[in-house]
C-alpha cells in the first residue's frame, strides 16, 4: 500500500519531468513498473513504459521511437525537393548542385539538450551546427556557421533556402537509404507566411 501512494506521488512530483535537457537524470529509489507499455523519451530512447521515463525525468510521447541516431549517422547526398520532382525512394537527383549533409554521433557543447554535430554543403556554403530529437520522428537542427563559397548572386538567392529548411524542426521518414524531411520556415513578406518544403535525400 504505501509502495503505491509513493509510486503516486512520484507521478505528482515528476510526471511533467519539465526540465531544460533530455539528459536522464534518475531518481534515486524510483518506483518502477513492469507491464509493457512502450513510450519514446525525448532523448530518443524507447522505454518499457512511463514509470521508466519518469524515474528518469525525461519528457516521453506515447509509444516506441520511430527512429534511433544510429540509422540516420553519416553523409546524405541531396537529391532536390519534392515542389520540383524528386520522390522519396527514387533514386533521381533532380537538383542541379551537389548538396550534402553529413550526420555525426559526435555530441556538441550546446547546453539545454543533448544534442550532436552535423555538417553539410549548399550551392553557396559550407556550413556545420548540431542536431537533436524533439520525440518520435521529429529532428530539431540549427545552424552554428556558414562559410560562403564564391558563386553567383543568382545562386544565393534561389539556394538559401536549403540552409533556411535544414535550420528548422523536421519531421523524418526513412526509406532504405533515402531520407525525407518535411519541415517549415516562415517568408520574408512581412507576413510571416509559413512555408512547407520536403527535402530528399540518398544515403551516400
Amino acid at each position: 500500500m504505501y509502495k503505491i501512494i509513493y509510486f503516486c506521488l512520484l507521478i505528482l512530483a515528476f510526471g511533467s519531468c519539465d526540465k531544460n535537457d533530455c539528459s536522464p537524470t534518475p531518481i534515486v529509489n524510483c518506483i518502477i513498473t513492469y507491464e509493457l507499455n512502450p513510450v519514446c523519451g525525448c532523448n530518443n530512447v524507447t522505454y518499457s513504459n512511463p514509470s521508466h521515463a519518469k524515474c528518469d525525468q525525461i519528457d516521453f510521447t506515447m509509444g516506441k521511437c520511430t527512429y534511433s541516431i544510429d540509422q540516420l549517422l553519416g553523409t546524405w547526398d541531396f537529391l532536390g525537393y519534392v515542389s520540383d520532382g524528386a520522390t522519396i525512394n527514387v533514386d533521381k537527383k533532380v537538383h542541379p548542385y551537389d548538396m550534402f549533409i553529413t550526420l555525426k554521433s559526435e555530441k556538441g557543447v550546446t547546453s539545454g539538450g543533448e544534442y550532436y554535430r552535423f555538417e553539410g554543403k549548399s550551392a553557396v556554403n559550407f556550413f556545420g551546427g548540431e542536431y537533436h530529437f524533439v520525440n518520435k520522428g521529429i529532428i530539431s537542427t540549427f545552424i552554428s556557421f556558414t562559410t560562403k563559397i564564391g558563386v553567383p548572386d543568382k545562386d544565393i538567392i534561389q539556394e538559401n533556402k536549403f540552409v533556411d529548411f535544414l535550420s528548422t524542426d523536421s519531421s523524418i521518414e526513412l526509406q532504405g537509404d533515402f531520407l525525407q524531411l518535411k519541415s517549415i520556415i516562415y517568408s520574408q513578406d512581412g507576413l510571416a507566411t509559413p512555408v512547407d518544403e520536403v527535402l530528399i535525400f540518398r544515403r551516400k
